[in-house]
């Protein structure tokens, strides 16, 4: 019976994984996003240090590896928590842990990645023409 159990137990690791996909509306993360960047902070640098904090996710990306970037969000975790290039990111990461609590089927990865372009185009990002094509 234990035996069994144990067996069944290890079959359950040996499953591919399943993901439930909860649609979530984006329009409404976006709006999230743009509600941390107060003007009163600081000098008005939050979008800033998002952008800095999507940056730095993604940029360890290897791609003769295929390693690293922003998949897992890793710099929640430690070494790259403390490591001296990413000083200051948490302040972002703390920032947008409230979306994250409010919309807990985006991920770490994801939600980082879309602030840093909400943050590009919250500042005033150059127009690009060819997205007018």
């Amino acid at each position: 019976m234990i035996r069994e159990f144990i067996d069944y137990i290890c079959s359950l690791f040996s499953q591919p994984k399943v993901y439930l996909v909860v649609p979530v509306p984006m329009e409404r993360v976006i709006q999230e996003i743009v509600n941390v960047f107060p003007s009163s902070f600081d000098d008005g640098s939050l979008a800033p240090i998002i952008l800095r904090l999507a940056w730095h996710c993604c940029a360890t990306y290897d791609v003769v590896t295929d390693t690293g970037g922003s998949n897992g969000a890793t710099m929640r975790f430690q070494p790259e928590l403390t490591d001296e290039g990413n000083t200051g990111l948490f302040i972002a990461m703390l920032a947008l842990s409230q979306v994250k609590v409010k919309y807990p089927q985006v991920s770490y990865a994801d939600l980082w990645t879309l602030a840093g372009k909400v943050a590009v185009e919250y500042m005033g990002r150059p127009r690009n023409y060819v997205e007018e094509w």
